[in-house]
């Protein structure tokens, strides 16, 4: 196929096949170089998160609030390694619109969580080291269980919310960013 545009100084004709390239920006190469990084990282990410986990709940003076925030953190990334990025170089290669559709709600529904759970550990080692002596009636165990368990709801609820009104869902969206970054 044949293409001609106009340049600054002369016509430029382009000639694009397909499968090839020459000395253009090729958007294949870039799909096959993202899809070879995220296979190792995707086995990191499982290998890490496993190993997180385990040694959790192995050892029991490590179970403290903190830890359980620590857990939503590991099995959110755990499921990003699983689930997300195997779909998202399944999604990459195939170019299905279906798989779009789902490694868009997951991404965000494991990333999202991810996030909060990372801002909710700051929060928690801020009242640790400001509260010192308070801190533990502060923070309670129960107290860590239902702040990852309200976590995890607010995120599903807001990534699923794209179905209901797009226009919640974006805003959703940018106050959960907004109150992480702060």
């Amino acid at each position: 196929m044949t293409q001609r545009t106009q340049g600054w100084q002369t016509n430029l004709i382009l000639i694009i096949y397909p499968g090839s390239c020459g000395d253009k920006f090729c958007p294949e190469t870039v799909v096959i170089v993202n899809c070879v990084l995220n296979a190792p990282l995707m086995l990191i990410s499982i290998i890490g998160n496993t190993v997180v986990l385990a040694a959790i709940s192995l050892t029991p003076q490590l179970r403290a609030p903190a830890t359980t925030l620590l857990c939503s953190l590991s099995i959110s990334d755990l499921l990003v390694g699983c689930v997300v990025q195997p779909l998202y170089i399944a999604f990459e290669l195939t170019e299905n619109e279906f798989l779009y559709e789902v490694v868009t709600i997951l991404s965000f529904c494991a990333c999202g969580v991810s996030l909060a759970s990372m801002t909710a550990l700051s929060g928690d080692r801020f009242l640790a080291l400001h509260y010192h002596m308070r801190y533990p009636s502060l923070m309670t165990a129960r107290r860590a269980i239902c702040a990852s368990v309200t976590l995890w709801i607010v995120i599903f609820v807001v990534s699923f919310s794209i179905f209901w009104r797009e226009h919640v869902y974006y805003f959703s969206v940018q106050l959960l960013v907004l109150s992480s970054v702060l």
